[in-house]
């Protein structure tokens, strides 16, 4: 086997965040610039396929908009704190004369911390997202000669997000911290990058959603509070600068 090699990458990606209710109107949003740091471990198991595992955190304080329980504007922050875990193969590709084309298959663990901020007439909310997501990519990569190691490669991604729960922390509430299970749905990703050397370019943009969660009742002191997550779907778009080691 060849020898692994490691790439380190600094960025700055923009989250995109909508819940929706049944009528597809938009309770909330939340929008915001996030820096973002990533490494990868490339290695290659056999002579043409590439196993890689990657491993993404994004950490910012955005822009929450939405509404109270009673109607009211709300208009505050939320700190986010998201993670991303990626396992992929990379096989046999066959060369069309233009450029090399790959399949790959990835599996991947999402985690999304979301800690909304109070106001004078709010309490703080903070939830915590799970879920694996699986999906089948297909590269088109192409070595520019007149540049002596200039390659540039276009995926694109089919996805699925499963698994999903969201535990909502109401424990200032008297509700304690109940689990919810969100719908399964699909998603896509399509990335583009330049490699020159040991510097490497990406630009990439990755769509996620689910649907709405199943009710839950909750017991409290004050009576009964019944808890849902609406449908959701999100938006990253980034880019990246990275150095192969």
């Amino acid at each position: 086997m060849a020898a692994a090699d490691f790439t380190s990458s600094l960025g700055f990606a923009h989250f995109s965040y909508e819940e929706r209710a049944e009528s597809r109107q938009v309770l909330n949003s939340e929008r915001g610039v996030t820096p973002g740091i990533r490494g990868e471990l490339r290695q290659k198991v056999l002579d043409d396929v590439l196993l890689s595992i990657s491993l993404q955190y994004f950490a910012s304080d955005i822009r929450y908009r939405g509404r109270t329980q009673a109607g009211a504007d709300l208009r505050t922050r939320s700190d986010l704190r998201l993670t991303l875990l990626d396992l992929s193969l990379s096989g046999v590709g066959f060369d069309t004369g233009w450029a090399v084309i790959k399949p790959r298959v990835a599996a991947g663990f999402r985690r999304w911390q979301r800690d909304i901020h109070p106001t004078r007439s709010t309490l703080a909310l903070k939830e915590g997202y799970q879920w694996l997501e699986a999906g089948l990519g297909i590269a088109a990569c192409r070595r520019f000669a007149w540049d002596g190691g200039l390659t540039g490669c276009l995926e694109s991604w089919a996805l699925y997000s499963m698994e999903g729960r969201v535990k909502v922390n109401l424990s200032q509430f008297g509700a304690g911290k109940p689990s919810l299970r969100l719908g399964s749905e699909p998603g896509a990703m399509i990335q583009a990058s330049v490699e020159s050397g040991p510097v490497a370019l990406r630009v990439f943009g990755h769509y996620w959603q689910f649907g709405a969660s199943e009710s839950k009742t909750v017991e409290r002191v004050t009576g009964r509070l019944v808890v849902t997550e609406p449908a959701s779907h999100t938006w990253l778009t980034g880019i990246e600068l990275g150095y192969r080691f």
